[in-house]
């Protein structure tokens, strides 16, 4: 049980440049409570919640990185969600839907799914990217793989964030230009250092 704990305060500790509510406090320090008085069920729950409260702090700094519209586009609102491990893995996640004309464009951010590590293997080995289409490159000094079809007018830039966070911009009746502009506009630097 002690486990759970620090890995809830490493959670805590890892994610600094979040502003966290008093909610998040008071249930760890309900939980070391329960914890003392050997009240484990109690303080497995609320490190459960914390923790869930934590993953929706989270999803909320990424929405808040997602990029606004270039000129001649529109967008909609961004949303977000935050997944438990217990369902499907779990995940934290925040997109956004761009819009010009027939053209349309979603920026998304995903962290903590058991996905990223098979897009980190892709990474790992180039040629695995080539085999999709896929061209590596850098985009604002990060690794992507960018894959586009001239005919199809559609495609797709998958970026990595520092170690554990995957961005992808995808379009589809759009321009190459138009996927690389929206994923260059994302700040790569405060996003890394929300591993």
């Amino acid at each position: 049980m002690k486990y759970i704990i620090y890995a809830v305060l490493y959670l805590f500790l890892l994610n600094v440049n979040i502003v966290y509510s008093d909610d998040i406090l008071d249930s760890i320090n309900e939980a070391k409570k329960h914890y003392e008085q050997n009240q484990y069920k109690k303080a497995f729950e609320s490190l459960e919640y914390a923790a869930q409260l934590v993953r929706q702090k989270r999803a909320e700094f990424f929405k808040s990185l997602l990029p606004e519209p270039l000129e001649g586009w529109s967008a909609e609102d961004p949303k977000s969600e935050a997944i438990a491990p217990a369902f499907l893995g779990g995940g934290v996640t925040a997109q956004r839907n761009y819009k010009k004309n027939g053209s349309r464009i979603t920026v998304k951010i995903v962290a903590d799914s058991p996905v990223i590590q098979a897009v980190l293997m892709i990474f790992s080995n180039p040629s695995l990217a080539a085999v999709s289409g896929g061209k590596l490159e850098n985009i604002n000094k990060q690794k992507a793989i960018v894959e586009y079809d001239e005919t199809m007018k559609k495609g797709k830039a998958t970026i990595i964030a520092g170690t554990s966070i995957v961005v992808s911009v995808e379009g589809n009746n759009v321009l190459r230009s138009d996927i690389i502009g929206f994923a260059e506009c994302i700040d790569f630097e405060k996003l890394s250092k929300a591993q």
